[in-house]
């Protein structure tokens, strides 16, 4: 038996057993196949327009929507199985409207998503940064970046394997830094130790072996925010 469909849900089928003599037989009800390695349906903005019908205001949280140009402006209640903003595309939400993913939120280097007063977007937000890697110098290579979403605590020795951050040959120092002004030196994070970025905040951070992303995930934090 081969059945074939390309959406990502459950189909519900009824089978019959048919023995090959006689007619006796029995039947198999409320049998439900579920694909699991199809792909979500998805929606996506090209800076003109919608390819399969704008999903703003909508509730289809198996559709994964993908602005790749332009600016999506969002309004009434929104729930996806994912949003994805690419590089230089940008998304605002206007004041009393929601946006809720179940995947989360994904927002490329250079992408904008801009949430105005007591709008909400539910759901984990993920920023990646794209920075350099270089390899003839230790002193170089160090970027200065401050999370744009609010963290929980994390270990810091995930962050570093998962995001390739360099660490120290000779102590327990990690490539992820701030800058104490009192005290006129770097204050590392540590292996071992739990920690998490404040938003606004700044933090130098070096790449280990290859050029890639740093990823920021949290929650959108949409209270002011500044460093003295």
């Amino acid at each position: 038996l081969s059945i074939s469909y390309t959406a990502a849900e459950t189909k519900n089928y009824k089978f019959r057993v048919q023995k090959n003599w006689g007619n006796q037989g029995a039947s198999i009800d409320n049998y439900s196949i579920v694909c699991t390695s199809c792909a979500s349906p998805t929606a996506t903005y090209d800076g003109t327009s919608w390819d399969s019908g704008s999903p703003i205001g909508t509730t289809d949280t198996s559709k994964d929507v993908i602005i790749t140009s332009g600016n999506v402006a969002f309004s009434g209640t929104s729930s996806f199985k994912s949003l994805t903003i690419n590089a230089g595309a940008s998304a605002t939400l206007p004041t009393g409207n929601s946006i809720t993913t179940v995947d989360g939120t994904v927002l490329d280097a250079g992408a904008s998503l801009i949430a105005e007063g007591t709008s909400t977007v539910t759901g984990d937000v993920t920023y990646n940064r794209t920075i350099d890697y270089v390899a003839t110098d230790n002193l170089k290579g160090w970027y200065l970046m401050a999370s744009p979403v609010a963290h929980n605590s994390f270990s810091v020795d995930t962050f570093t394997a998962a995001n390739d951050i360099a660490t120290s040959n000779s102590n327990s120092n990690v490539a992820i830094a701030t800058y104490g002004t009192s005290s006129d030196n770097w204050i590392y994070f540590v292996t071992g130790a739990t920690r998490n970025f404040l938003p606004g905040k700044g933090y130098s951070i070096k790449k280990a072996t290859t050029t890639g992303t740093v990823s920021f995930t949290g929650t959108l934090h949409t209270e002011d925010t500044g460093v003295d």
